[in-house]
């Protein structure tokens, strides 16, 4: 079965052809839904499109002070925020040892303690997120 998708500018004026067939209003920007097939009334808006990203429901309302950051899942998973790149919030009062020279990121019981240190910082990091 073929989907039919109607456009024009402003709601429907004409009989739905089919059950399940769609108009798009171009001027408006809504979507409506046939629900039968004997009057123009059987057309059922379904909600208003949206032009850009922030006019979804669970992104954020304004691009203000978003430059330059990027889109992350809120940990509720029901929504999303903008943050600064690779921004991940450190736990308060974590002591992690790293030593460019004498350290190590290989995995080991004791790493990034006094005397197991890191190699690089990215590693202590990735450990204490």
């Amino acid at each position: 079965m073929a989907i039919h998708v109607l456009k024009g500018d402003g709601p429907p004026v004409v009989i739905p052809t089919q059950f399940g067939e769609h108009y798009v209003d171009e001027t408006n920007k809504k979507h409506y839904l046939s629900v039968g097939i004997t009057d123009v009334n059987d057309w059922v808006l379904t909600g208003d499109a949206v032009e850009n990203f922030i006019q979804l429901i669970d992104t954020p309302s304004t691009y203000v002070g978003a430059a330059n950051k990027v889109i992350k899942v809120l940990p509720t998973e029901d929504g999303v925020e903008f943050v600064s790149e690779g921004a991940t919030p450190i736990p308060q009062n974590q002591t992690v040892y790293v030593d460019a020279v004498h350290g190590s990121d290989t995995p080991s019981g004791n790493l990034g303690q006094i005397g197991a240190p890191y190699k690089t910082i990215k590693a202590a990091l990735d450990y204490i997120r």
